[in-house]
């Protein structure tokens, strides 16, 4: 994390862009994702319309990005809590949602989640977390690099739920879902 913060802070992050079926990819990365989710035995859903648009992205720096927001969703959630990892595509991109049932954010943090990168100021303290305060602020720098953007919408005491925007690939194949087992883990 800390070549990316230097590469990140110094405008020299460099992404690999490729055409790419986002369920495909979700599925690619579904064991990570169960492992984190198996630490605090948490179910992850994965809720996605039968037809999706290619995206053109970095597939390495978006698994970054949706592994620290997965991540996130477990650190922040009960034990045995669902979280959900929505698909939607829109006309000229696609969104991806993960849905948490944790302890939200309020208000006034959620306005300094994804600021710059300045170690601890972007900390949710937790006796337990252990954290650079990093990820979000990384993760926004990415989205920015892929000309993007990234968002909350949380209320404390009910969870959160992070998204991404990914731009429609140029020539823009669609991709049924295949897998119909919508639950990972």
């Amino acid at each position: 994390k800390f070549l990316d913060i230097s590469a990140i802070e110094n405008g020299r992050l460099e992404l690999s862009l490729k055409t790419v079926n986002p369920l495909l990819q979700l599925q690619e990365w579904r064991d990570g994702f169960i492992l984190l989710a198996r630490k605090n035995a948490n179910t992850i859903r994965l809720k996605v319309p039968d037809v999706v648009p290619a995206v053109r992205m970095d597939p390495d720096r978006i698994h970054q990005v949706m592994n620290n927001l997965i991540t996130n969703a477990v650190k922040f959630s009960s034990a045995s809590k669902e979280i959900t990892i929505h698909v939607i595509p829109k006309s000229d991109k696609v969104i991806i949602t993960v849905e948490d049932q944790g302890i939200g954010v309020d208000k006034e943090l959620q306005q300094r989640l994804f600021k710059e990168l300045v170690f601890g100021q972007n900390r949710v303290v937790l006796k337990s977390e252990k954290s650079t305060g990093f990820g979000l602020a990384i993760a926004r720098k990415i989205m920015e690099a892929h000309g993007q953007t990234i968002w909350v919408e949380s209320e404390p005491g009910i969870g959160s739920k992070f998204s991404i925007s990914l731009p429609l690939a140029t020539t823009s194949p669609a991709y049924t879902f295949i897998n119909r087992s919508p639950v990972f883990g």
